[in-house]
C-alpha cells in the first residue's frame, strides 16, 4: 500500500490507492472493506477512508451493505454486457467523427502510439504499460470526435471501462490479439473509411466483450 502524503485530502489518496488495489484483486470481488485495519495501518481516521468509500460506491466499485458495511462489488457478465453496449455505439460514433475532422498530426499521434504499443509488446507482453497504452488509444479516438458530450459520456464509465480492461488483458497473448484489432481500426482510420472503422471498432469491442464474459464466467464457475 502506497504511503499516504499530506501535500492532498487524505480521502483523495485513499480514493486512488483503494482504487488500485480493487483494479490489481488486492481487495477482490466480494471482499468487505476493514475500515479499522485501513485506519489503523495509514494511521488516519475513519472519516476520510469513508468518504474514499462513498467515491468509490458512486463510481460503482463497491456497494454499501447496510450489515456488512461496504463490499467489493462483484461485477456479472450482463454489468460488462451492459458497458460494452455503451461503448460500442459511442465509439464507434467517435471513430468517424475522427476520420471527418482529425488532422493530419492526430492521426500520426494514433500512429505513434501503436508504434510504441509494439514496442512493449516485443519486449514483455504481459507489461502492466501495456493496459494504459490501450486506454489511451480509446481516448485519443475519443477526444479527436471534438464532442465534447460524446467525451463526457464516455468518461462517466471510464473507472469501470479500465476495471474491465484490467481483466481483458487475462490470458496468453491477449496484448498481441488486442493490438491486431486496433491495428485494424486504425487502417480504416489511414483510408478515411469512417463506416470501415466504426465496424473495426464494433467488432474489436465486441471481441474484448466475448473475452471479459468468458473470463468472469469461469471465475464465478470457480474453474
Amino acid at each position: 500500500m502506497s504511503p499516504i502524503k499530506k501535500s492532498l485530502p487524505y480521502y483523495i489518496q485513499l480514493y486512488h490507492e483503494m482504487k488500485r488495489m480493487i483494479y490489481q484483486q488486492e481487495l477482490p470481488p466480494g471482499e468487505r472493506v476493514n475500515e479499522s485495519k485501513l485506519s489503523k495501518d495509514l494511521g488516519v481516521s475513519r472519516s476520510p477512508i469513508r468518504e474514499a468509500m462513498r467515491l468509490l460506491e458512486k463510481d460503482g466499485l463497491v456497494i454499501d451493505d447496510e450489515s456488512a458495511g461496504f463490499i467489493v462489488y462483484t461485477f456479472k457478465s450482463a454489468d460488462v454486457k451492459h458497458i460494452y453496449q455503451i461503448r460500442s455505439a459511442l465509439e464507434s460514433l467517435a471513430v468517424q467523427l475522427l476520420i471527418e475532422q482529425a488532422t493530419a498530426a492526430e492521426r500520426i499521434g494514433i500512429g505513434n502510439l501503436l508504434e510504441d504499443i509494439d514496442d512493449h509488446i516485443h519486449k514483455n507482453d504481459t507489461d502492466p504499460k501495456i493496459i494504459d497504452m490501450n486506454q489511451q488509444f480509446h481516448e485519443m479516438i475519443a477526444a479527436g470526435s471534438q464532442n465534447p458530450y460524446l467525451v463526457k459520456q464516455l468518461h462517466s464509465i471510464k473507472v469501470l471501462t479500465y476495471y474491465f480492461r484490467v481483466l481483458n488483458f487475462e490470458g496468453a497473448g491477449r496484448a498481441c490479439r488486442i493490438q491486431q484489432e486496433h491495428r485494424a481500426i486504425y487502417e480504416k482510420i489511414e483510408q478515411s473509411d469512417g463506416a470501415g472503422a466504426a465496424y473495426e471498432m464494433q467488432k474489436h469491442l465486441a471481441q474484448d466483450l466475448q473475452h471479459l464474459q468468458r473470463v468472469i464466467n469461469k471465475d464465478d464457475s470457480g474453474v
